[in-house]
């Protein structure tokens, strides 16, 4: 009884060490768009206690106090339609702020061209460039541009800026997580 106790602990203690998130590597195709193409930070989103997707960083360790080029990747675990990707999107700019119709209809209809219905396992890349827009990728096909800085600055902020969907989110991808024990 005592054995099979002491193998019931050791594989608990074992998922609960286990790291949560494994990155996938980010194609070479969106690396050579970076200058520094290193993992951030990685978490999950949940919805009422479904996952979602997960999302990665990638970029310089120092992106925080300097602005460079970086890219998003979220690989989702859910059937999603894109003009659902899109939609939603359109909502948490709105909510963050950004309140022009006309802008607002025009990166709608933008979005709408560039996001594709995604599936298990599909890895939606966004890189993220601060003088130039924004590039995305399905995994390593190119999907096209948004050459609006506003809408990148925008964009990213859904995941990165102070009003974040998800604070918890945000400070997995920016790793600023360890500093808050």
């Amino acid at each position: 009884m005592l054995r099979l106790f002491n193998i019931a602990l050791l594989v608990s203690l074992a998922a609960v060490a286990a790291p949560a998130l494994a990155a996938a590597p980010l194609p070479p195709v969106v690396c050579q768009r970076l200058t520094n193409c290193q993992l951030i930070g990685k978490g999950m989103l949940t919805w009422w206690g479904l996952r979602v997707y997960e999302a990665s960083l990638w970029g310089p360790k120092e992106l925080r106090q300097q602005p460079s080029s970086y890219a998003l990747a979220i690989r989702y675990l859910r059937h999603i339609k894109g003009e659902q990707l899109t939609n939603t999107s359109i909502d948490q700019m709105q909510r963050m702020g950004m309140r022009d119709a006309a802008t607002l209809s025009r990166w709608r209809v933008a979005m709408l061209k560039l996001f594709p219905d995604v599936a298990p396992e599909d890895r939606l890349i966004g890189v993220h460039h601060p003088q130039q827009g924004a590039i995305f990728y399905l995994g390593d096909r190119y999907l096209g541009v948004v050459e609006d800085v506003e809408f990148a600055r925008y964009f990213f902020a859904i995941w990165l800026g102070e009003r974040a969907y998800s604070s918890q989110l945000r400070d997995e991808l920016l790793n600023t997580h360890a500093t808050h024990h």
